[in-house]
């Protein structure tokens, strides 16, 4: 069983379906082609096999990522990337230099980072140009206008980090209600978790 096939088996057996949780069907070999296309590069295996399989999602009812970002389909990845690339002359100047402990280059935005999901402004992203302490694909996440953490040392490693936290109960799936307005959220005791609190429970 792959780690991708893992996760979907420790969600569903929340007693949820991937579709009560309006995660998209999976992509298409010509989708994820097109996005390898614009970025000019392959992406991670275990990424692509997770795409086959989710596509993104069409609705917030499950949070399973820090600050309610949302897993990007495709097309939102084409899309936010193109978008991205407006803010790469505005950071230039910072891209020799280094945070998170040297592993992540200080520029707000590279075109070797890939943005896989994101809301309001938190993005998270596949960094494939890291800082000198840093891994090639790298999952790494925007906490603010120019802050990051590093989640895992790439893709692969963080859908194991989520099986592994469902299997130790650490993570499990709870109902949020804020008046007549309720979802659900992949979290630990918490309502709520950002970008610097998942990295602590990622240990990186």
């Amino acid at each position: 069983m792959t780690n991708t096939e893992l996760f979907i088996k420790n969600i569903e057996g929340f007693g949820h379906s991937l579709s009560d949780f309006d995660f998209s069907e999976g992509a298409s070999e010509e989708q994820i082609d097109e996005v390898e296309k614009l970025i000019k590069r392959t992406l991670p295996d275990d990424f692509k096999l997770f795409l086959k399989n989710i596509n993104g999602q069409h609705s917030d009812k499950l949070y399973l990522l820090p600050d309610e970002a949302l897993l990007f389909s495709c097309e939102e990845i084409i899309t936010e990337y193109k978008g991205l690339t407006d803010y790469f002359e505005d950071t230039i100047e910072f891209y020799n230099k280094y945070q998170y402990n040297d592993k992540i280059r200080c520029t707000v935005w590279s075109e070797s980072r890939v943005p896989i999901a994101g809301r309001d402004g938190y993005y998270l992203f596949l960094d494939f140009d890291p800082g000198p302490n840093g891994t090639i694909g790298q999952v790494i996440f925007l906490i603010n206008e120019c802050d990051f953490v590093v989640l895992a040392s790439s893709f692969k490693d963080f859908i194991n980090l989520y099986n592994e936290h469902i299997k130790n109960k650490i993570f499990q799936i709870r109902k949020i209600s804020n008046g007549h307005y309720s979802n659900y959220r992949l979290t630990n005791d918490s309502d709520y978790l950002n970008g610097q609190e998942f990295a602590k429970l990622f240990r990186q």
